[in-house]
């Protein structure tokens, strides 16, 4: 496909099936989905991995970023509202090797810049 003069593509580090967590919450409607936050720090060295293995293994996560900083990650997961936050963040990541501390920030409301 020829690229248009002007426009760039950004590739996602993590392929088209592990973003569904947005499409549900999308899907489902965002009151029905919460979005939680966790700062992960990782071993030495392990941050890239732990990044992959939880991209590949955790379908509640939505993005993934590195960070400068205490931690070495920030994760996005979107839980069913009923969703006992701290069971899954001690079961899914905090389980994953390489992770040795988690700071959880649960949000309440999302803004967006107006249109018009």
């Amino acid at each position: 496909m020829p690229r248009r003069q002007g426009t760039a593509r950004c590739a996602s580090p993590f392929p088209p099936r592990r973003r569904r967590a947005n499409l549900r919450a999308f899907e489902a409607g965002v009151a029905d989905m919460r979005a939680i936050f966790v700062m992960v720090k990782c071993e030495m060295g392990q941050a890239y991995r732990v990044a992959r293995e939880m991209a590949d293994g955790i379908p509640e996560l939505s993005e993934m970023h590195s960070t400068s900083g205490q931690y070495d990650l920030l994760g996005k997961f979107y839980l069913e509202t009923d969703q006992d936050i701290g069971l899954f963040v001690v079961e899914r990541v905090q389980s994953v090797p390489g992770v040795k501390d988690t700071y959880t920030l649960q949000t309440f409301n999302a803004f967006s810049g107006g249109k018009g």
